[in-house]
């Protein structure tokens, strides 16, 4: 460093800062002075009040500079910034219209304050993941300049959009900015109205009542802003169409000023962009894809031709205003051109056929096999999935994985390499597990084996966990028969205020295979010849989607995973079971269990297998930390539009004192934040069993989690284990 500012002499501060993740020292020495000065920020500051001395001794008119972000908000209890140390407070996630003065982050700021005169204040103005969709902030940011004169704020950073001129009122928001930090008494609507005056002349009043609108709405539905989403709660179908109106008489008001009209276009890619989003949302979630040669093919997006002009504008003055970038990912308008997708989308496709079946598979979507039908009758019993399921189209069909975590179905599986010979396919990939699948079609019938292996026990310090799933779809599954050899035949039928129902067989229990029959199709699916390495089948009956998924899922360090496919067209000979048909299936009860979690970081917990759990298989969390280390995202598709659900979890403590904090929970918005949240004390857990903990109520949408953390107290607890999560509609009688 001090050779640095040895060839940097004009430089005045020099950052030493924590890198930006959630992770932070956790050696004993760390650890240690963590716990005695009540902060991570500790070891961080120590190291850094060194350098500053260090520096001090060769450059006594330089600073150090560091963050207080994420973990480091919070100051030690007694360890002191030295003089020439500048501490710069981050709001990260906070929403961007938020008053800071309402915030945790207004405690973290006059808590610095108390210690230290040289504090910067680092904001975000700006949505990260969505540079042009419209983001009402101009009314907050006076009060903020204010608060941080206040409070021995000396410098401010607003992390703004610099690399997509025009995204949002950039120049606007750098304007009053610019007016305000130099002079708080300025004004907001002095200098938003001067701004908007000398910019688009005549057409400045429709743009002021555009803004107005925007905020008057975002602080009526309460809007969070934060991190952003195409399709934000305060543009609303009718804010939209207001918005469009607004834009098109500001249009009008300088129609026959090309300059200006060209300054009116550029300030309107914001609103457009959020129609076009809208549309393109709509549209995108109604697509199906089907194999159509040698390719799984979507339909082509038609949009209305409003929506078509917008985007042909849109695209135009893009081009003309050099978009270089939508979002922190580098998404490049080329590639937002190509994400509209306007002649459709298309994966290459593999297949292997005999006199009887033909199987086809994607290989650029974790080489799911998508087909699997019987010639003879021209019936798929693949589900392709709907077009609503996260992650669609890579959804259902046929996957495997070597990840013991048991992860849902993902992009994980990368990097597929497939071969034919013959009637045989062979799919590898090396990534994240090597694995190798080998799926065997015999020149005749309709039955077929799938080998999956995988050439070590163990890869990134866990043990390898082979697991196969099959998506059916076999018609209405109140018309599916589930037989088990050596037991009763039953139905999957279920009541009219269910819509999803799991079965597992684990352990011991393991049976030798199952069939699937719909006697009224006359079709059917056996899974059998199971390798001894077989730890648990589960099947899962989706109602709503008509979907039937079984999964295989080998015991922890086993390398091969086998099982045979027989594809019927004539289950006479199948025993039937007597079906309760309720015609239609509300979801009334959604359950997602230790497939659909996903474990943040392994040190932070891991998958374990647990016969008192549901599945046979429960999520560990470790006690020394604080983290949302597993989290469950929801699926809209698996829930009823607009409906509320009271959200659950079945937890388990391992007590070690009878006083403290045992666990929280919550759900969290990208939108909003927190939504709903639940912090446990030892001292109400009555035993270190199974108890179902209600976290609050939510109306599920695609932005929002379930998550859970330990309270970092291991003197305390030894750990908790999470069996599922539960979502129960609230009907008008729960209210």
């Amino acid at each position: 460093m001090l050779r640095i500012m040895r060839e940097k002499p004009n430089g005045t501060v020099i950052s030493v800062s924590q890198n930006d993740n959630p992770l932070y020292c956790r050696c004993e020495r760390c650890d240690t002075l963590t716990r005695q000065e009540g902060a991570p920020m500790a070891p961080l500051l120590q190291l850094v009040n060194k350098v500053a001395e260090a520096v001090e001794k060769e450059f006594p008119d330089r600073s150090v500079e560091t963050l207080a972000y994420m973990w480091s908000v919070k100051p030690p209890k007694t360890i002191r910034p030295r003089d020439n140390v500048i501490i710069r407070l981050c709001s990260y996630g906070a929403s961007s219209n938020a008053r800071i003065e309402n915030t945790y982050f207004a405690n973290a700021l006059k808590a610095w304050a108390k210690v230290t005169d040289r504090i910067w204040f680092w904001t975000y103005p700006m949505s990260m993941t969505q540079y042009y969709i419209p983001w009402p902030i101009e009314r907050v940011i006076e009060e903020n300049v204010r608060f941080f004169a206040d409070n021995h704020v000396t410098g401010v950073f607003f992390q703004d959009n610099s690399r997509s001129p025009h995204g949002n009122f950039n120049e606007l928001d750098g304007y009053l900015m610019a007016r305000l930090l130099w002079d708080p008494d300025y004004g907001t609507d002095r200098a938003m109205n001067e701004f908007l005056e000398g910019v688009y002349g005549q057409a400045a009043p429709p743009i002021r009542e555009y803004i107005d609108l925007l905020h008057d709405k975002a602080d009526e539905v309460k809007a969070w802003l934060w991190p952003g989403t195409p399709t934000p709660p305060y543009l609303t179908p009718d804010v939209l169409e207001k918005s469009v109106a607004l834009w098109d008489q500001a249009e009008a008001a300088v129609a026959e000023h090309p300059d200006v009209h060209e300054r009116v276009l550029r300030a309107r890619l914001s609103i457009d962009y959020a129609v076009i989003m809208r549309a393109h949302l709509s549209m995108a979630a109604s697509r199906r894809f089907r194999v159509a040669g040698d390719a799984y093919v979507a339909d082509a997006i038609a949009y209305a031709p409003d929506v078509q002009r917008t985007i042909d504008r849109f695209l135009a003055v893009g081009e003309r205003a050099e978009i270089i970038q939508f979002n922190e990912k580098d998404t490049s308008l080329k590639q937002f051109r190509a994400q509209l997708q306007p002649k459709g989308r298309q994966h290459k496709t593999v297949s292997i056929e005999n006199d009887s079946l033909v199987i086809t598979f994607v290989p650029d979507l974790t080489g799911r096999m998508v087909e699997m039908k019987h010639k003879s009758t021209g019936r798929n019993v693949c589900h392709t999935g709907v077009p609503e399921q996260k992650g669609y189209p890579d959804v259902a069909g046929y996957s495997d994985t070597a990840d013991y975590r048991i992860r849902g179905i993902g992009p994980y599986e990368t990097d597929i390499e497939t071969s034919v010979d013959g009637t045989v396919l062979t799919a590898r990939r090396e990534r994240k597990g090597p694995l190798t699948r080998k799926v065997i079609l015999p020149t005749t019938g309709s039955t077929f084996r799938i080998e999956t292996t995988c050439p070590e026990s163990r890869f990134d310090n866990r043990p390898v966990g082979l697991r196969g799933q099959f998506v059916f779809d076999l018609g209405r599954t109140d018309d599916v028969t589930l037989a088990v050899p050596g037991r009763p035949a039953v139905s999957l039928s279920m009541p009219a205020e269910e819509n999803e129902r799991t079965q597992v067989w684990s352990a011991g229990d393991v049976v030798a295979g199952l069939t699937l029959a719909n006697h009224a199709l006359d079709i059917g699916v056996r899974i059998d010849g199971f390798s001894e390495t077989l730890d648990l089948i589960q099947v899962h009956v989706n109602a709503g989607r008509r979907s039937v998924t079984v999964r295989l899922q080998a015991g922890p360090g086993a390398t091969r995973l086998d099982h045979q496919v027989t594809v019927l067209t004539d289950v006479a000979d199948i025993p039937k079971a007597r079906h309760a048909s309720a015609g239609s299936h509300r979801a009334g009860r959604v359950r997602y269990g230790q497939d659909e979690m996903r474990r943040v970081r392994s040190q932070w917990g891991r998958f374990v297998k647990d016969p008192t759990a549901t599945n046979g298989v429960a999520m560990y969390q470790l006690p020394d930390h604080k983290e949302w280390a597993v989290q469950s995202w929801f699926d809209p598709s698996r829930f009823e539009p607009e409906t509320r659900y009271d959200v659950y979890a079945r937890i388990r403590v391992d007590k070690k004192s009878a006083q403290g904090q045992a666990f929280s929970s919550g759900v969290y918005d990208q939108e909003r934040g927190g939504v709903a949240g639940l912090s446990v004390k030892l001292q109400d857990i009555e035993d270190n069993g199974w108890h179902l903990y209600r976290i609050g109520r939510v109306t599920p949408s695609l932005q929002q989690f379930i998550w859970c953390a330990p309270r970092n107290n291991p003197q305390d607890v030894g750990g908790f284990w999470v069996d599922y999560f539960e979502m129960r509609a609230v009907r008008p009688s729960r209210e």
